[in-house]
């Protein structure tokens, strides 16, 4: 998968928040992180070749409120489609170094340069099978396996990677499925 996508195994295992990876099978679903599509990755498991999958996700639903907004400051680029392109997250436009906060409590399973253009990036996994990404940072205080507050200053905002200027690309997953952040905030 790692090769296929060219990404890391780190930023894959921290991605899904994997804890053990020999115990992945065939047919699970994972997010590759700035992946633009979906690709055909070979497999030699018997068990793709007749067809057997792990059952489908069945997505939850949304808790309103559980998560706190990262940062004051105006999305710039809302969730979904825009222009012929599929945006996993929201952008929240803010000045170099602003305080990027954390969501809700959780543990960092990944704390560094991520793949194609998010630049240096912070995912925290948290309670109710949610996961939060910050892209872009200038610069992330934290590291991997570290446990985070509601609130805690864990990165400044920044434009590394593939980004038009200065401001916080947020993501929430539910599972490896992309939600609109705007269902999870105040």
């Amino acid at each position: 998968m790692a090769k296929a996508y060219d990404v890391d195994v780190e930023t894959l295992i921290g991605a899904n928040s994997i804890e053990d990876p020999a115990r992945l099978s065939v047919g699970t679903r994972l997010w590759i992180p700035g992946a633009a599509r979906v690709q055909d990755v070979p497999s030699s498991s018997s068990s793709a070749r007749n067809g057997k999958r792990n059952k489908r996700y069945a997505p939850g639903r949304p808790f309103k409120g559980f998560l706190e907004w990262p940062l004051a400051g105006t999305v710039t680029s809302p969730f979904g489609y825009r222009n012929d392109k599929y945006h996993d997250g929201v952008d929240i436009g803010a000045r170099e170094g602003t305080s990027i906060l954390a969501a809700a409590d959780g543990k960092v399973m990944f704390s560094g340069w991520g793949p194609t253009g998010y630049g240096m990036i912070v995912i925290v996994k948290h309670a109710n099978h949610l996961t939060t990404l910050y892209a872009h940072n200038s610069k992330n205080l934290v590291k991997k396996n570290a446990r985070v507050r509601q609130g805690q200053k864990i990165a400044e905002v920044g434009q590394t990677g593939r980004a038009t200027g200065p401001h916080l690309h947020f993501e929430v997953r539910n599972d490896t499925h992309p939600r609109d952040p705007l269902l999870y905030l105040p």
